[in-house]
């Protein structure tokens, strides 16, 4: 009879565990999309304040030809790509968000933060995730970049670019890393 109790505990201890982890694992399944989101939603606003700080590092290298400004840029998630002036438009800078759960805006409708036009649209790939767009639209300004890539991409690192904006002659910004 002992020996029966001493089993009897071994199984109920086992399914305590199980149940737990039953538990846990759904918790965990509720509460992870929200997290995610959470995360993505920061990333968006920090990415925001480091394109207004690109724009205004422009700014700051446009009072001489010639001037070379610095901006360390963190991009943890997401592509940032710079868009070279072709054809006598303006360069542009966009940050892509893929396949995320935060729906930043309203789907289809642009939304302005400063000069930043922010868009969200339904992944291509997945209908419950979206795709957060961020536009600055570098007016009367040329941008190359280095090598002449056009878009260039800059890609999430674990280590922050060091990026450099050069003045040019008749409102060209050339762009570049070190």
């Amino acid at each position: 009879m002992d020996r029966n109790k001493k089993g009897d505990i071994w199984v109920s201890v086992v399914l305590y565990v199980l149940i737990s982890l039953v538990i846990l694992s759904s918790v965990y399944m509720i509460v992870e999309p929200k997290i995610n989101e959470a995360q993505d939603r920061a990333v968006v606003e920090q990415t925001i304040i480091l394109i207004n700080d690109i724009d205004d590092a422009i700014k700051t290298a446009s009072q001489a030809t010639g001037t070379v400004v610095m901006r360390q840029i963190k991009i943890s998630k997401g592509d940032l790509f710079i868009y070279n002036a072709t054809f006598g438009t303006n360069g542009t800078i966009v940050y892509m968000l893929n396949n995320t759960n935060l729906k930043y805006s309203q789907q289809g409708t642009p939304l302005t933060s400063g000069n930043i036009h922010v868009m969200t649209t339904t992944n291509k790939q997945s209908e419950d995730k979206y795709d957060v767009i961020l536009t600055l639209n570098l007016q009367n300004k040329k941008v190359l970049n280095e090598n002449n890539q056009n878009p260039w991409q800059l890609s999430a690192s674990p280590l922050p670019y060091k990026l450099f904006i050069k003045s040019e002659a008749n409102n060209i910004f050339k762009f570049y890393t070190a």
